[in-house]
């Protein structure tokens, strides 16, 4: 059984930054920004390792960090929406005075 506890921050969006501690067996192990794996990341060259869950979910740097998704959109594809919109409306006058 592993009994330990854990002291950290609260979930928050910063990559750049993390800190807190975990005391097991009467010593405490600091939890900072180096030992900490991000979701998605890859851990490699290693025959075995120990890990910590500690936020999930939501709660996670990464799914805090990434906002609301961008549509990047160029000049042409802008004039292109406004040509095409005076076109229609171009066809759609001619058609009514006929």
């Amino acid at each position: 059984m592993f009994l330990a506890e854990v002291e950290c921050e609260p979930p928050n969006n910063i990559l750049s930054k993390f800190e807190g501690a975990m005391t097991w067996r009467d010593k405490s192990h600091s939890l900072d920004n180096d030992r900490v794996l991000l979701r998605g990341c890859v851990l490699r060259n290693t025959a075995w390792c120990f890990g910590l869950v500690l936020f999930a979910g939501r709660d996670t740097k990464l799914m805090m960090n990434g906002g609301k998704a961008k549509f990047k959109r160029t000049r042409i594809d802008e004039l292109t929406n406004v040509l095409v919109i005076g076109v229609s409306g171009a066809l759609i006058l001619y058609d009514t005075m006929r």
